[in-house]
C-alpha cells in the first residue's frame, strides 16, 4: 500500500492511501471504524460497441464513492 499524504493528531486527521492488492483492502477493513469518513475514487473502462476487428483503447472514467 502506498501512502501519498498523512497528517494525524490526537486520533484525527487525514490519510491518502493507494491500496495495491486485495490484502491491502483486508488491512484497511480492520483499520476503519464506524463513523469514519471515507472517500474513494476508482477508474472503470467504458466499452463501446464497434464494428472494427482491432479493439480500441477504452475510455476510463472516474467513479467517486463516499461513505461515512
Amino acid at each position: 500500500m502506498k501512502v501519498e499524504y498523512g497528517e494525524l493528531k490526537d486520533n484525527s486527521g487525514e490519510i491518502r492511501l493507494f491500496p495495491e492488492s486485495i490484502d491491502d483492502l483486508w488491512h484497511l477493513r480492520h483499520l476503519i471504524n464506524i463513523g469514519d469518513l471515507v472517500f474513494a475514487t476508482t477508474f472503470r473502462s467504458v466499452d463501446t460497441a464497434s464494428d472494427k476487428i482491432r479493439p480500441e483503447k477504452a475510455e476510463k472514467r472516474p467513479v467517486r464513492l463516499v461513505s461515512g
